[in-house]
């Protein structure tokens, strides 16, 4: 059966869809009309992320132009994000009101980090995603060690992977500009810092981190924000005049939202070809999807993979049918993590080692990632 006038609809474009993004001529010239929807023109790499606060990386290095290799293809780009799915008529509202239908969707609109009670009640506050907000924490941060004499109080909240790239690429910024001195920087770990980490990796870290005069509180969680700064379960107040919330992620609510089956993390059910099992012409990849119905570690070798599963199964129905591909989640991979002093930490095998090679070798791989992915036939289109 012929493609001609199929309607596709990608929602989100991260790691697992950037292959279907490659793909969209074949698509289109195949006569599937092909929208893509997502809240910005570009999507950022969230493995660059950490790298593009300290300064390592620029704007143009770490993300894709999504709009314009979409439309380049022939596509339609949808500023907006989706609201509601209405699985049993195949229709997408989105936030804008739009109504969008579909004869085949996938969704890789990533995961969200929760919010704390109190959120407007003074200082500024952060979330380490979406991977843009890194932009904005960047310029703000920068414009308040600008001001000599002046004393920047940040709580980090949150002592996972995300919260040592955070504090680390902080003090890497306070340090260009001098002001490292001036940088009172404190992470508040919850039960322990880098609980999932070997023990010596998690020294290694926190050696790095203390060297740098950043603080690590072990053994209290952040329960809210307040005037003064961050509330802990303890009772105990930490004064703040940023807050960044790191916390750990966890899928948007709209999968529970429209009755579609989730998983134990909330994330849309999928099975191993990556399809709602309820309805098989929704698919999904990345943060936001539980294979099986058991959430799987949020790293992006698990999107990597999925990616090409999601073209040719993609493609398999909208052509009507046939064989298609299983994805079986990665046990064991690499972990590289960006310390902002030049080096990062290897993890692998219950095995870790710090080293500036190892730092080499995480932005030859995110390099390497970032031209791979990019369209080779977007020519038009910025890095």
């Amino acid at each position: 059966m012929p493609m001609q006038g199929k309607r596709l609809v990608l929602l989100g474009a991260g790691h697992a869809h950037l292959p279907l993004l490659c793909r969209l001529p074949k698509l289109v010239q195949g006569g599937v009309q092909v929208t893509v929807v997502g809240p910005y023109p570009h999507h950022y790499y969230s493995g660059m992320g950490p790298g593009l606060l300290g300064e390592r990386y620029s704007d143009e290095d770490v993300r894709f132009p999504v709009q314009c290799i979409t439309e380049e293809a022939g596509g339609s780009f949808l500023l907006d994000k989706v609201r509601t799915v209405r699985a049993t008529r195949r229709e997408l509202e989105l936030e804008s009101g739009t109504t969008l239908p579909y004869d085949v969707a996938s969704f890789n609109i990533g995961s969200a980090v929760p919010s704390l009670p109190g959120m407007d009640a003074g200082p500024l506050v952060f979330k380490v995603k979406p991977i843009q907000n890194i932009r904005t924490m960047h310029d703000t941060l920068d414009g308040m060690l600008a001001k000599a004499g002046h004393q920047v109080r940040v709580v980090v909240a949150g002592g996972g992977p995300a919260g040592l790239e955070v504090a680390g690429n902080l003090a890497a910024l306070a340090e260009r500009r001098g002001a490292l001195g001036r940088l009172d920087l404190t992470i508040i770990a919850g039960s322990r810092f880098l609980k999932r980490l070997p023990e010596y990796a998690r020294r290694l870290a926190q050696n790095v981190l203390r060297s740098r005069g950043i603080q690590i509180i072990e053994g209290q969680h952040c329960q809210r924000i307040a005037a003064e700064g961050v509330q802990a379960d303890t009772g105990e107040l930490y004064q703040a005049d940023v807050v960044v919330l790191a916390m750990g992620t966890r899928p948007p609510p709209i999968f529970r939202d429209s009755d579609l089956p989730i998983g134990d993390d909330g994330g849309l059910q999928v099975d191993a070809h990556l399809r709602c099992p309820d309805h098989p012409e929704l698919f999904g990849g990345g943060d936001c999807i539980c294979p099986e119905g058991r959430a799987v570690p949020r790293v992006g070798v698990q999107a990597v993979v999925q990616g090409p599963i999601l073209v040719h199964n993609i493609e398999t129905t909208l052509a009507g049918g046939g064989p298609l591909k299983s994805f079986t989640p990665q046990e064991r991979y690499m972990l590289l993590y960006n310390l902002g002093d030049g080096t990062a930490i290897f993890h692998k095998w219950g095995f870790a080692l710090r080293s500036s090679l190892f730092m080499r070798m995480k932005d030859s791989i995110d390099r390497r990632f970032m031209r791979s992915a990019m369209p080779f036939w977007a020519t038009s289109c910025e890095g």
